[in-house]
């Protein structure tokens, strides 16, 4: 009796597992995704750093107008003209003064807070109206 052709034995394939070349894409894909994120990362973080200047900023503007504001109106520290003020950590702080700028017996002050960040300077300017009590 002749054995059947079709009865051979046939070698199965495990085809169940990864190729070398799927792993390697799935990989790719995965770095791709790390590098994103990275990216998303570091842009959010230097935000973050630039948000906070920007409050630490505001508010020493905020904290020399109420200084400014307990003063008397002709005090000399309200002269008209520039005022340079000693720097306050990393920030410099100046105000310039000028009289009757907007209405009579009002003294307009504009607060600038500076600093410097990656080499790009940057700065928080507020606007203030002091007026004289009678």
């Amino acid at each position: 009796m002749k054995a059947d052709p079709s009865h051979k034995k046939k070698i199965h394939r495990d085809e169940t597992g990864f190729t070398l070349i799927e792993a390697m894409i799935a990989i790719l894909v995965f770095t791709i995704g790390i590098l994103a994120t990275i990216s998303m990362q570091i842009t959010s973080i230097q935000g973050n750093a630039l948000a906070r200047n920007n409050t630490e900023a505001a508010a020493i503007a905020a904290n020399l107008a109420e200084e400014l504001r307990s003063f008397p109106y002709s005090d000399a520290s309200l002269q008209q003209g520039n005022h340079a003020l000693p720097d306050v950590g990393n920030y410099s702080v100046s105000y310039t003064v000028q009289d009757d700028a907007i209405l009579a017996d009002t003294k307009s002050v504009r607060i600038t807070v500076g600093w410097t960040t990656r080499a790009t300077p940057r700065n928080v300017i507020v606007d203030y109206l002091f007026y004289d009590t009678i």
